[in-house]
């Protein structure tokens, strides 16, 4: 008995283009159920604990008036529902820039037209060992990570992480 017969057939019983069809179709339907349902079709995180943490963002260079918006208090924010997690504390600081000056030597100084942001939250997220987890970010010092409340979406870095007791 061969494989592939000459007419195309797989064990002389079923279509090669056939089989392609219906793996491609049940690969579809997967795909809108994710999509659709908004979870993951199959969780394998079975025993995760939501746990206290407080994390730093350092923001990328705005205007200063942009950080105006943030206010100690606000509530975190992901695809348009709240997370349960506040902003803690902000401090404006010095976006430092890197230029020669004119004999040709590297000077730093503060940039005078934009400003970075240090914002610590406090926040409830899932973990799962070793995996940190608000809503879908993991999060990880290092990584980028948008920072969103009601009123503000920042592009920032995680800077700092720590666990609350």
């Amino acid at each position: 008995m061969k494989l592939i017969t000459k007419e195309g057939k797989l064990f002389n019983k079923i279509h090669l283009f056939d089989l392609l069809f219906l793996m491609l179709l049940i690969v579809v339907i997967l795909g809108a159920i994710s999509k659709f349902s908004g979870k993951n079709i199959i969780n394998l995180s079975t025993n995760s604990e939501n746990i206290m943490v407080e994390f730093t963002v350092e923001t990328y260079p705005f205007h200063e008036d942009y950080f105006a918006s943030i206010k100690v208090g606000d509530k975190l924010a992901e695809d348009k529902k709240y997370i349960n997690g506040t902003v803690t504390d902000i401090q404006i600081i010095d976006n430092m820039l890197a230029l020669p000056d004119s004999s040709g030597q590297m000077v730093t100084g503060p940039d005078p037209l934009k400003k970075k942001a240090l914002v610590t939250t406090r926040v409830e997220m899932s973990y799962n060992d070793p995996v940190y987890k608000m809503g879908k970010e993991e999060m990880v010092v290092g990584n980028i990570f948008f920072f969103t409340t009601e009123k503000v979406k920042l592009s920032s870095v995680i800077v700092d992480f720590k666990r609350v007791e």
